[in-house]
């Protein structure tokens, strides 16, 4: 019985494919990951902005209320940083406990 050698010469290119779409998939997963996690910090880094930018406008207002005793009963400010527009608004209104003021403040941007 003659040996017979057996061709196996597609098995290495097939094997080589599949190995190229599994990198090609784990490439494209690291990089979706990456874009996620770089929008997320951009929001991260607004809403920080934004806090900052309310506290500070309370704080204005705290001011006012300790220069004046009686600050606007509403007002808006507009900040730009980093070429985006933040307004900040404030609105008193009585009725807070033993007769303190209802500070709302609204930032937009």
């Amino acid at each position: 019985m003659p040996i017979r050698k057996l061709d196996n010469q597609g098995v290495v290119l097939i094997t080589v494919v599949v190995i190229i779409l599994l990198i090609l998939m784990l490439v494209t997963s690291i990089i979706s990951m990456n874009v996620s996690q770089i929008l997320l910090s951009e929001d991260e880094y607004k809403r920080l902005q934004n806090q900052v930018l309310a506290e500070a406008t309370l704080n204005l207002v705290y001011g006012e209320m300790q220069t004046t005793g009686t600050p606007a009963m509403s007002d808006s400010f507009t900040f730009t940083l980093n070429n985006i527009t933040h307004t900040a608004s404030y609105s008193l209104s009585p009725g807070g406990l033993l007769g303190a003021s209802i500070v709302d403040i609204n930032v937009t941007y």
